[in-house]
């Protein structure tokens, strides 16, 4: 049976636990709990510790979690819970392991140049069905979500693996945040007439089909 890893940061290779709030290892939920002011029951904190951090402990569970909230770290743009009423969500699942995402994809690039970054991304990809995506499936329908993930589409994959050269799709050059998964950067910044030809017809229909 495969082992979960860590979900809290993407350097931690730890084993999880899946009954963990958060589907990570002790250390991490630890400090997650200290963040988030919110009690993990399967990896517990000392009283000591829930009054010195304040931390917040709900005696009935949840309805509804928050489960397509990214990975919390230090970097993270907010790191406020949000509950979605939404019955199918989707999902970014793809993105970092194709896109050169990870921290470990520019020391791959770094140290063994752009194949080892090929290397790299090729085995993040090879692995996502049994790392990411059985878990992900698990929480999600757990919560009586369903969910789509438009960077494991075929189409997608392929031209990503076979059409597009990474030197198109990272710029390492750049700090961190901003180089990596530089053309997906790009093109969510660009407007949408300029990602569709107007005279196609497939966009013809897709704009009839959008209320003014």
């Amino acid at each position: 049976e495969a082992k979960l890893i860590c979900n809290f940061s993407e350097d931690c290779t730890k084993v999880a636990k899946s009954s963990c709030t958060i589907v990570a290892c002790k250390a991490c939920c630890r400090k997650n709990q200290q963040k988030m002011k919110k009690k993990c029951k399967s990896h517990k904190l000392s009283a000591h510790e829930v009054k010195k951090y304040n931390i917040i402990y709900d005696e009935e569970p949840q309805k509804e979690v928050n489960v397509s909230t990214p990975k919390v770290t230090e970097n993270s743009a907010s790191s406020i819970a949000y509950v979605s009423k939404a019955q199918v969500l989707l999902n970014g699942l793809g993105a970092d392991e194709q896109l050169g995402g990870y921290g470990r994809h520019r020391g791959a690039f770094l140290h063994r140049g752009w194949a080892g970054l090929r290397e790299e991304v090729d085995m993040d990809v090879a692995r996502i069905w049994s790392r990411n995506l059985g878990r992900d499936d698990r929480c999600i329908s757990e919560n009586g979500k369903e969910v789509r993930h438009p960077f494991l589409d075929e189409h997608v994959m392929k031209v990503i693996s076979e059409e597009i050269p990474m030197e198109h799709i990272v710029n390492y050059a750049e700090a961190r945040s901003v180089g990596d998964k530089r053309i997906l950067r790009i093109i969510s910044h660009m407007p949408l007439n300029a990602l569709f030809d107007p005279n196609d017809l497939l966009f013809d229909s897709f704009a009839s089909l959008v209320p003014n």
